[in-house]
C-alpha cells in the first residue's frame, strides 16, 4: 500500500432530497455536511493520523530486510604518572611523571541478515497488512460518522416538521379560543367552553416548547459532529426520496465484497497467518555477514614497549546460529499463533453471519417502513377532510369541543406518524448502504 494516506470520497447513491432552502436560516444540505465532516470531524482526523502512522511503518528497514550501516569515531587522551619495572634487567626502568598518550579511531561497519527463516519477509507482509487493515478502521470510523450524520440530519428534519405541526396546530387552538371568547361575550357559549380552549393552546404550547428545545439540541449535535461551533444557526430539507427497486440478493453481493467489518475480519486472518509463519521461522537457523573499514591509531608515551601504531583495513565475516533450545518458548509461540489464526477464522466466519442477518434486517425493515408510510399518506387525505367537516360543524355549533379537539389530534398524529415514517424509511436506506460498503469510495 501507498505510504500516501487515501482520501475518501462520498458517495450520495440513493440519498436524494437536498432541495429547496427553507426560510430563516441558511439551508445546510446532507452533502455539505458530510463533506464538512470528512475535512473537520476530530474522530476521522485521529483515525487518518493513526492509519498514516500505520503506513510510514510499513517498510522493509522494519522488519529486518535492510542492512544496517553505523559509523563510529572516538578519541582517547591521557596524562598519567608512569613507573615501570622491566623484567629484562637490559631495559632500564621508567619513573616518569606528566606523560601523555593518546588514541583515534574511526570506522564503516555493516550487518545483514542473509537467511532467518523467511521471519523478516514474513514481518514485512505483516506490517503491510496491518497498514491496510488501519485504513481499513479508518474507513470504518468514517462509515459510522456518516452514518451518524445521516441520522441526525434527518432527525432534524422530523422534529422540524414536528415543530411545524405543532405551531399549525397552536394556531388552530388559538382561533378555537378567541371564538369562545366571543361566543362568551355574546352569550353564545359558557366559561367551561373558554377554559377548555385555553388547557388545550397551553398544552400545545408546551408541548412546542418541548419540540424546539429537542430541535436546537439535535442541531447542535450536528454542529459538534460536522467539526464546526456549536451555535451554528442552519435549517435543513426535509424532502426526501426513496430507492424502492433495491434487490436483496445484489446488495448481499456487494456486501460481501465492501462491507468494512468482514474486510476487517478477513485483514485480521491474513494478519494471523503471517504472525504464524513469523513463528516458525523461529525454528530456522540465522545466518548473517557483516563488514567493516576501520582505522585506529595510538600514541603512546615512555614506558610502553610500542610508541605508536597505526591500522587502516577491510574487515569481513560471517555468522550462523542455530537455535537449539528456548525454554520452549518457541513450542509456545507457534501454539498461541495457531490459536491466534483459529480465532481470527471464527471472527471472519461471525462477520459474515452478522452481516447478512443485519443486512437482511434492515432490508424487510425498510420494506415494511415504506409499505406503512404509503398507508399513512392514504390515512392523512381522511383525517384532513374529517378534521375539514369537523371544523365547519363547530363553527355551525353541530360539534363539540370534545369531538373537534379530537379531529385535530387525530390529524396532528397522522402527519407525525407520516413525518417518522419517512424519515425512518430514509435511516433504513442509509444503513443498508453503509452495510453494504456504499456510503463512501476511496482515492489516491
Amino acid at each position: 500500500m501507498s505510504n500516501q494516506i487515501k482520501r475518501y470520497i462520498w458517495l450520495p447513491l440513493l440519498l436524494g432530497g437536498l432541495f429547496g432552502p427553507l426560510k430563516g436560516q441558511d439551508l445546510l444540505k446532507l452533502d455539505d455536511a458530510i463533506n464538512m465532516a470528512l475535512e473537520q470531524n476530530y474522530g476521522i482526523l485521529v483515525a487518518k493520523n493513526d492509519a498514516q502512522v500505520a503506513a510510514n511503518n510499513a517498510h522493509r528497514g522494519a522488519a529486518g530486510l535492510l542492512p544496517t550501516v553505523a559509523a563510529s569515531a572516538g578519541a582517547n587522551y591521557n596524562n598519567n604518572n608512569t613507573k615501570v619495572e622491566f623484567a629484562t634487567p637490559a631495559i632500564e626502568p621508567v619513573d616518569a611523571r606528566g606523560v601523555e598518550s593518546n588514541s583515534l579511531n574511526a570506522g564503516i561497519n555493516v550487518n545483514y541478515t542473509v537467511f532467518d527463516g523467511l521471519g523478516n519477509v514474513n514481518t514485512f507482509r505483516v506490517l503491510q497488512r496491518s497498514a491496510s487493515l488501519s485504513e481499513t478502521q479508518t474507513q470504518a470510523v468514517i462509515e459510522a460518522t456518516v452514518s451518524q450524520i445521516g441520522n441526525l440530519y434527518y432527525s432534524i428534519a422530523r422534529l422540524a416538521e414536528s415543530y411545524r405541526t405543532l405551531r399549525e396546530s397552536i394556531e388552530i387552538s388559538r382561533a378555537r379560543l378567541e371564538r369562545a371568547k366571543n361566543q362568551l361575550a355574546f352569550g353564545g357559549a359558557n366559561k367551561l367552553a373558554v377554559l377548555n380552549a385555553e388547557v388545550d393552546l397551553n398544552t400545545d404550547s408546551s408541548s412546542l416548547a418541548v419540540a424546539f428545545f429537542n430541535l436546537e439540541n439535535a442541531k447542535r449535535n450536528l454542529n459538534a459532529l460536522m467539526g464546526r461551533e456549536v451555535d451554528e444557526a442552519f435549517e435543513v430539507s426535509s424532502e426526501v426520496s426513496f430507492s424502492r427497486a433495491i434487490s436483496l440478493e445484489d446488495i448481499r453481493q456487494t456486501a460481501q465484497r465492501n462491507n468494512v467489518n468482514v474486510r476487517l475480519a478477513g485483514q485480521s486472518q491474513q494478519i494471523a497467518a503471517l504472525n504464524l509463519k513469523v513463528a516458525k521461522a523461529s525454528y530456522m537457523p540465522v545466518v548473517g555477514v557483516n563488514a567493516g573499514y576501520n582505522y585506529t591509531e595510538a600514541n603512546n608515551g615512555p614506558g610502553s614497549i610500542l610508541l605508536s601504531q597505526q591500522n587502516i583495513g577491510l574487515t569481513l565475516g560471517a555468522s550462523i546460529n542455530i537455535p537449539i533450545f528456548s525454554a520452549n518458548q518457541r513450542k509456545v509461540s507457534v501454539q498461541n499463533a495457531q490459536l491466534g489464526l483459529l480465532t481470527a477464522q471464527h471472527q471472519r466466519a461471525e462477520a459474515e453471519l452478522n452481516l447478512d442477518r443485519d443486512l437482511t434486517n434492515a432490508y424487510y425493515t425498510y420494506q415494511s417502513t415504506l409499505r406503512q408510510y404509503d398507508l399513512e399518506r392514504k390515512s392523512l387525505e381522511r383525517a384532513e377532510e374529517n378534521f375539514k367537516r369537523t371544523e365547519d360543524a363547530f363553527k355551525l355549533g353541530q360539534a363539540t369541543n370534545v369531538q373537534f379537539r379530537e379531529a385535530q389530534l387525530n390529524l396532528q398524529r397522522v402527519k407525525d406518524r407520516i413525518s417518522d415514517l419517512r424519515f425512518t424509511a430514509k435511516l433504513n436506506e442509509i444503513e443498508i448502504l453503509r452495510l453494504s460498503g456504499q456510503l463512501i469510495a476511496t482515492e489516491e
